[in-house]
Formats: C-alpha cells, sequence, structure tokens
C-alpha cells in the first residue's frame, strides 16, 4: 500500500526527469543511436557481467562505480569548480561536494570499434565491445542516460543559462525547501557529473546518472567494494534484461575464430539467442 511519502517520492522523481530532460537536451541524440557501447576485458563479461543463476529480467549485470572514485581527478572537479563561479549560495556547494561522495554512474560510448578506446577500456585490444540497445536503455532510464557535454561547447553554455532559472526556483512551484532541495543539488551534480573537459571528446562517452540513488530507487541498494590500482572502489550493482545485448564483439588483438565459435555457445546456453558475435576489423595486432 503506497504512503504519502512514497507518493511524494514518485512526484519528485518524475519532476526530476521532466526537468533533466528539458535542461539537458541532447538526450534525444540518442534517438537516432542504435547501439551504446561497453568496452571490457573478456573475463569482466564471462564470469561478471553475464549473471549465474539470475533472476528473469537480471540476465547482466555492470558495476556502477562511485562518481569520487573515477580514475581522472581532475574531471571530478571540471563541473564543480564551474558551479562554484556562478556564486550560488554555500549551502548549495556543500550539498553537491556531500552528494558526489555517494552517487554512482555507468559510463558507455558512442564510440564503435574505436582503438583508442579498445587500448584504454578493452584490455589493449584483447577484449570485447558490447553494444547495447539504446531504445531499451532510453525505456529505463528516461533522462538519466544522457550525453556527457564539454567544457567551451555551446550546449555548455546553453545548459548554464537553463541552470540560472532552475536555481531561482521557478520550476518549483507548490513544493516544500526540503523537496526543492531534494531535487536541486541532484540536478546540479548531474550538470558536474555529465560535464567533462573538451580535451576528452573523443571518448563520445554516455553516462546512466543515479544508479542506487534513493530518488529514484525503490527498493535499498547494496554497496559492495572492489580493489583497484591501489585503493578499494565503492560499487553498486545495475542489473539488465539479457534483450539489452545485440553484439558481443571481439576486439583487434583477440584471437577469433575458436573464441567466436566458444562464445556463441556459451551466449546460446545462457539464452542470449539473438545476440550477434563478431570481431573488430581495425587492422591491429598490438
Amino acid at each position: 500500500m503506497s504512503t504519502s511519502k512514497d507518493n511524494t517520492k514518485n512526484q519528485n522523481s518524475e519532476l526530476f526527469i521532466q526537468i533533466a530532460k528539458e535542461t539537458f537536451y541532447e538526450w534525444k541524440r540518442l534517438l537516432n543511436v542504435k547501439y551504446l557501447y561497453y568496452y571490457c576485458s573478456t573475463d569482466v563479461f564471462l564470469n561478471g557481467i553475464v549473471v549465474n543463476n539470475p533472476s528473469p529480467q537480471k540476465e547482466l549485470c555492470l558495476w556502477a562505480s562511485r562518481y569520487s572514485y573515477m580514475n581522472d581527478k581532475e574531471e571530478l572537479q571540471c563541473g564543480i569548480r564551474r558551479i562554484e563561479s556562478w556564486n550560488p549560495p554555500n549551502y548549495l556547494v556543500e550539498g553537491i561536494k556531500q552528494a558526489h561522495q555517494t552517487d554512482h554512474i555507468i559510463s558507455l560510448s558512442m564510440a564503435e570499434d574505436s582503438l583508442t578506446m579498445w587500448n584504454t577500456y578493452g584490455n589493449g585490444g584483447k577484449g570485447v565491445m558490447l553494444a547495447f540497445d539504446t531504445k531499451l536503455l532510453l525505456s529505463q532510464y528516461a533522462g538519466r542516460l544522457q550525453p556527457c557535454f564539454y567544457s567551451d561547447s555551446e550546449y555548455d553554455t546553453n545548459i548554464e543559462k537553463s541552470f540560472g532559472h532552475i536555481i531561482q526556483g521557478s520550476m518549483f512551484k507548490g513544493i516544500s525547501f526540503k523537496d526543492y532541495m531534494g531535487l536541486l543539488i541532484p540536478l546540479l551534480l548531474m550538470y558536474a557529473i555529465l560535464r567533462k573537459d573538451k580535451n576528452y571528446d573523443y571518448e563520445k562517452e554516455v553516462r546512466i546518472y543515479g544508479i542506487g540513488d534513493k530518488l529514484f530507487d525503490k527498493e535499498g541498494v547494496e554497496i559492495h567494494y572492489r580493489y583497484s590500482k591501489g585503493i578499494v572502489v565503492p560499487y553498486v550493482k545495475e542489473f539488465f534484461p539479457k534483450t539489452v545485448l545485440k553484439e558481443v564483439r571481439f576486439g583487434p588483438v583477440a584471437e577469433h575464430e575458436l573464441s567466436e565459435i566458444s562464445m556463441r555457445e556459451f551466449l546460446h546456453a545462457k539464452g542470449f539467442i539473438d545476440c550477434k558475435v563478431t570481431h573488430s576489423n581495425i587492422p591491429y595486432r598490438g
């Protein structure tokens, strides 16, 4: 039985999505993008992303890393420094800094079969690139699936103008100050998380924002921990239906022929009947 608190949460979540879709309007570009890509090692795919003994509609699992533990430390400050330059009230800046310590994201890319992406994220070209159905992701994440935007772009300028109205509160009529803050800080954090330095635009990155956030998840989420590059990294498991995976592509350095045969057998055994298995066309041997 739903409560007044649940109804308010649902209304706030819907309002957030509405404002996010209007403000970060380049999500519409994704309507014309068939697939989004995820580069990883083959071992991670076989023994982590494909779930053993899954529940229905939870056959795939990606790890949503905590934003404050991202690889590029400078990236963490790019958006926050820009927000600080607007001279907002101090409590907003502090709220953003606290919130970004607990938010989790998943990073995908519009860059298909990219040598740079293979080398950086695909085990030096020995791994796999997973193609996810963009339309299905949009239906699941609405305004939370967003392309990153880059400093000094026209889009960056337009979003900044929009936030002038958002901070003034003209979009939040009829809600309490507590709910207003509960929406404004996540929106500002979304800005900080999506804004990147222009030198990284080659990654064509798309992010799923707010994984495990209480504003969107009706059920509580469990925080897990992994060890990476000398630090313990918090993450959240995010599950997807098998229908979202459309292709597994081996990298340009991977052994293709036998691997493709065995990968097809593996996918078929796991119920991924319609998922293609291919290999990179890049003439590269590492």
